[in-house]
Order: structure tokens, then C-alpha cells, then sequence
């Protein structure tokens, strides 16, 4: 059961290529043993973008390895 508040957020990669990414996530109640079952399951896709010139901008090598390590 969910308590209202303090949440705990678990988040990681799910998805790492060359524009964009994906971003999972679990919401527990603080306390919550990490293995029971999630209150709330999410994920959010986001990708580069070069603002100035509205486009999307390739994950630079140092980006992609670093996502990569949350990766689960």
C-alpha cells in the first residue's frame, strides 16, 4: 500500500540510442522493501535537441556511456 508521502523514486535507463532515451521508473513509499511491488510504474522517453537550430542532436559518446551505466 501507498502512503502518501515520503515517496521513494527508483530510476534507470531502459533505452539508450544514438537521439533519444528512456527513463523507467518505480514509486514505492519510503521504507518499502525494493523488492515489493511498485505503487506506480513509468517511464518517460527523451531526446537531444540542438535548441538553436530546432533539430535533434546525436547522445555524444560520453552521454550514451554514462546512461548507460544506470542501465538495468
Amino acid at each position: 500500500r501507498l502512503v502518501d508521502s515520503p515517496l521513494q523514486v527508483t530510476m534507470w535507463s531502459k533505452r539508450v540510442r544514438a537521439v533519444d532515451f528512456t527513463v523507467g521508473y518505480e514509486v514505492r513509499s519510503v521504507g518499502a522493501p525494493p523488492d515489493s511491488k511498485p505503487a506506480v510504474i513509468a517511464e518517460t522517453q527523451l531526446a537531444a535537441v540542438q535548441i538553436e537550430e530546432q533539430r535533434l542532436q546525436r547522445l555524444s559518446d560520453a552521454q550514451r556511456e554514462y546512461l548507460q551505466r544506470w542501465t538495468r
